[in-house]
């Protein structure tokens, strides 16, 4: 009997593990909103069992700040829909759409790091293999499309979007990839030690091989991003070896690494038309009072520069955009009422067409839809938890707290110049959040920068 019930978990735990693969290779996937669905279900369901049956901290052991202040946003949300918005019904029904996926998102990072703090029934390395594996299928795949490209037509192809449905969310999945790859390879290079279990040339190919997607699925906004994500690490290292000449080499490599992505930044800018005009057009964009195309492009044509050419149509609307969007947050201060299109929905009152659905900026869209108090929560949310990975990096050398951080710097900066929180991308930085908040929480130190070996990978219960 006990070697049958041995049996059956060990079933249960692989099926998992293999649904959880599933999931987070379908998550960027274009057109695959009912998979991914069942699958997130099904992983909560598998997990669940599996957490109810280990032994253990209580799941939200440590976690009494952020989960405070998470739980008084999702009270804010349906309080601004019933009282505040004027279609409480568009709003209700955009908060179960978007944010119940969310929250389900994050319950099971919270799942998996449980099952995995301790090894036991899975192996966190198992899991990190996993999610670097899926994220890894998509890099290979842009790459191998870029470079098919390139050889048949002679010109490298850019904004490439692989499996995912356009740029974006394939440049955001390239940077999720980059930042826990540049993670591990600060660990390697500082600490010795890492989480993958791949010997040091097999890592530095992968890592190479997201540079060359970030190259070929480029947009500026993310070398923003991996810009700000870098000079986290640079500035870390300079602060724990200020004092010595210690691993110069891995502070050769990180500056190698910011020249790198600078390099790239200089090519996107000289394959970009509208980053060369963007200072001609600020003023140009913020004058909003006589210039009306963003407001409704089918009824105002862009305005023109001086030298009669027209403004570049993506700096001209994310400038005005957010001088408009600014001034609507000041005009509402508790909101619309959530939703992906809010901005547009709190133009139309001054004439504005359907066209300007988001603000193209996730911060703005969000105080637009839940006001000033709704804003607040989120930031103190994003704040809590970047915390908890400082903390954990800073008292511990945690690897998964620095991550954690990471990631979360990355998303923050990343939702001032897109609107990354919702759908897909939203889900899967939730998920990633959770996982690395209760590893940075339960996993201890030794064990979290210990290099796993094969038989640490394939234990389970």
């Amino acid at each position: 009997m006990m070697m049958k019930l041995f049996r059956f978990t060990q079933l249960w735990t692989w099926l998992a593990v293999a649904t959880l693969a599933a999931l987070f290779f379908v998550w960027p996937v274009t057109h695959t909103t009912g998979i991914r669905n069942a699958l997130l279900v099904l992983c909560l369901l598998q997990f669940g069992v599996l957490v109810f049956r280990k032994d253990g901290p209580p799941l939200l052991s440590g976690l009494a700040i952020p989960v405070r202040i998470y739980l008084a946003l999702m009270v804010w949300l349906p309080v601004v829909a019933l009282f505040i918005s004027n279609d409480t019904v568009w709003s209700l029904r955009e908060i179960h759409e978007d944010w119940l996926k969310v929250t389900l998102a994050l319950v099971l990072g919270l799942l998996v790091g449980a099952a995995s703090s301790d090894s036991r029934p899975i192996s966190r390395y198992l899991v990190a293999g996993i999610i670097i594996a899926a994220l890894a299928l998509h890099v290979i795949y842009i790459d191998i499309t870029g470079i098919l490209q390139w050889a048949q037509t002679g010109q490298m192809p850019i904004r490439l979007a692989g499996f995912s449905e356009h740029v974006g969310y394939a440049n955001n999945l390239v940077l999720i990839f980059l930042t826990l790859l540049l993670v591990e390879a600060y660990s390697r290079l500082n600490r010795r030690h890492g989480v993958l279990a791949v010997p040091h040339w097999v890592f530095a190919t992968i890592l190479a091989a997201g540079f060359v997607a970030l190259v070929f699925a480029s947009t500026r906004n993310g070398i923003v991003e991996l810009s700000c994500v870098l000079g986290v690490l640079i500035v870390l290292y300079w602060r724990e070896h200020r004092s010595g000449a210690t691993s110069r080499r891995a502070l050769g490599i990180a500056l190698l690494l910011g020249a790198g992505v600078l390099l790239t930044a200089v090519w996107r800018i000289s394959v970009d038309p509208s980053t060369s005009t963007l200072f001609q057009d600020i003023p140009i964009a913020l004058d909003t009072t006589t210039h009306k195309a963003w407001l409704d492009q089918r009824k105002y044509a862009l305005p023109k520069r001086l030298d009669g050419t027209e403004v570049s149509h993506s700096n001209y609307m994310r400038i005005a955009w957010a001088k408009e969007g600014i001034i609507l947050v000041s005009e509402n201060p508790l909101g619309v009422g959530y939703g992906r299109d809010a901005f547009g929905r709190a133009l139309r009152p001054k004439g504005g067409g359907d066209m300007n659905g988001s603000s193209h900026s996730g911060w703005l869209d969000l105080a637009i839809g839940v006001g000033v108090p709704g804003i607040v929560l989120w930031c103190m949310f994003l704040i809590s938890v970047a915390h908890i990975g400082l903390r954990r990096y800073r008292s511990d050398g945690s690897v998964y707290g620095l991550a954690l951080l990471l990631v979360t710097i990355g998303f923050s900066i990343r939702m001032l110049v897109d609107p990354v929180n919702y759908d897909h991308v939203f889900q899967q930085f939730m998920f990633v959040t959770g996982l690395l908040t209760m590893w940075s929480l339960h996993v201890p130190v030794l064990a979290g920068l210990s290099r796993p070996t094969h038989s640490t990978l394939v234990r389970s219960a």
